[in-house]
């Protein structure tokens, strides 16, 4: 399984983190979508993931697509994916207050999941 994060922030990090170190996928395995270069780097020499700047180009590459952006990026973020995700791509939502219809309507896309994860 390919997993991609759209979004590397606080909570993608903590996802990766756990990921990696419970050796649940390999970073090869792993691509993180990010606007913030350094950020891009940090992720990318922490945990040997691969970065990019582009959420197409992360999202193409997952079979799972974490959806880990700020609420209000959300509306940009799933018009640049709409009709660019397969029907083999599954999509999880950690994106806080959304509803599960606006997102499969967002993406025009069926198969998305919404979970809310906490790390006190």
């Amino acid at each position: 399984m390919q997993l991609s994060f759209i979004g590397g922030g606080t909570m993608a990090e903590a996802m990766i983190a756990g990921i990696v170190s419970q050796k649940l996928a390999t970073p090869e395995t792993i691509s993180v979508s990010e606007p913030i270069e350094e950020r891009c780097r940090v992720l990318k020499d922490k945990y040997g993931v691969y970065t990019t700047t582009n959420n197409s180009k992360a999202a193409e590459r997952g079979t799972l697509v974490i959806l880990a952006v700020k609420p209000q990026i959300l509306p940009e973020v799933m018009i640049e994916l709409k009709g660019n995700l397969t029907d083999n791509q599954t999509i999880i939502s950690i994106v806080a207050g959304t509803r599960l219809n606006s997102l499969i309507r967002g993406l025009g896309h069926d198969s998305v999941i919404r979970v809310m994860p906490n790390t006190p």
